[in-house]
């Protein structure tokens, strides 16, 4: 039995629309998948970009708070693409080749560190922040770059990313020579304060900034710290008998001398300066501070309490004591606190007799001998440690 013409050409259409159909959906689907895998590339890079510029920021921090010479010190960028910090005098007058340069990430003791792109990445540093820089560096010095408008930042990482807008050449040698062929827009245009995380035309920087308030934290934490030690030692050495030991008195806060006031209990750390000689804590005792405690005037940002049992008056620890709260339990059982107080906050001046200008909240009002030990805000900012026990 033959099959007619007609039913013959519609199996034959029916095979070429399957397999059209075949084709297309074979081809939407290559489509999709390569979209998807291309989407979740750019994720990953994204993801490793996010987490080399986090990882550097940490670095930068843990690095400047544990300088042994001045504490919050940053180290000067790479300016020449071998991973080292170059503090040699020979820009502008400063004491780093480069204000902006590569990040300097041997210096830190880190692996290579590179963004998405396996590009490494760009370092930026506030001029009185950088290594050999003179500046009274502590809680009161601002930071001098500007980030998308909000200044006081000491430091920004920039991550480069593929070349965009026919930049060529890489890698480069030299920070101030090549930085065109790295970053976009005003990132380099090496005024070197002044950055942007989204420029006009091609640009595709990512950047991560560190704050005053993000580096001063841990380094305070460092200072009271370091401080803290010294008066258990002088406590230590105040007697040969433990019933008898005391911690000193304090310096009234309008004392540019810092001299301990007899039975002053509340103000800054009663140190005794002499030129050439190492700065001490006095009041009828001395333990030794760090040189750079007083060359970069961290004694104007701490304040020191101490309980009216653990003076020379009344020493041994028995009797009234501080309390601090949110501090390890029993909180009423302190015999020494020391607080830094953090940069001005607005309306705050310094110097000052008037301890408002110092402390915040609870803190602000010493005499009734409480504190508040609490996470830091726009509005409070001190940073509360205790000496003793």
């Amino acid at each position: 039995m033959c099959v007619s013409r007609n039913v013959a050409s519609r199996k034959q259409s029916g095979v070429a629309l399957i397999a059209f159909l075949l084709i297309f959906v074979t081809a939407a689907s290559f489509a999709l998948l390569k979209g998807l895998n291309e989407t979740a590339t750019q994720h990953h890079r994204d993801a490793q970009t996010a987490e080399a510029l986090a990882e550097a920021k940490a670095a930068l921090i843990g690095y400047a708070a544990s300088d042994p010479n001045r504490p919050g010190e940053l180290p000067c960028p790479d300016s020449n693409n071998d991973g080292e910090s170059v503090p040699v005098p020979d820009y502008q007058g400063l004491n780093c080749q480069r204000l902006l340069g590569w990040f300097p990430w041997k210096t830190l003791r880190l692996p290579e560190t590179a963004d998405g792109a396996a590009e490494r990445l760009w370092y930026a540093v506030s001029d009185d922040y950088h290594a050999g820089d003179p500046a009274k560096l502590n809680s009161d010095l601002p930071g001098q770059l500007t980030v998308d408008g909000v200044n006081d930042v000491v430091a920004v990482i920039l991550a480069p990313l593929e070349p965009v807008g026919g930049q060529s050449g890489r890698p480069g040698t030299d920070a101030e020579a090549d930085v065109h062929k790295y970053l976009e827009d005003i990132n380099s245009n090496l005024d070197l304060t002044n950055y942007t995380s989204s420029g006009a035309g091609e640009f595709n920087d990512r950047l991560i900034a560190i704050t005053r308030r993000e580096l001063m934290v841990p380094t305070e934490r460092r200072v009271a710290g370091e401080l803290r030690n010294v008066l258990k030692s002088y406590f230590a050495n105040s007697s040969p008998t433990p019933s008898a030991r005391y911690y000193p008195y304090a310096a009234q806060l309008d004392d540019s001398s810092y001299t301990c006031t007899l039975d002053e209990r509340h103000g800054h750390v009663p140190l005794v300066m002499v030129a050439g000689s190492p700065t001490l804590i006095g009041c009828g005792g001395s333990a030794v501070l760090p040189a750079w405690f007083d060359k970069y005037n961290w004694h104007t940002v701490t304040y020191y309490a101490v309980a009216p049992s653990c003076t020379n008056t009344t020493p041994g620890g028995a009797g009234a004591l501080l309390t601090v709260n949110n501090s390890s339990p029993p909180v009423n059982n302190k015999q020494a606190i020391v607080v830094m107080t953090g940069q001005k906050l607005p309306g705050q001046i310094r110097p000052t007799t008037n301890v408002v200008d110092y402390l915040e909240a609870e803190n602000s009002t010493p005499n009734d001998d409480i504190f508040d030990k609490i996470t830091g805000s726009p509005t409070f900012n001190d940073v509360v440690t205790v000496v003793a026990p």
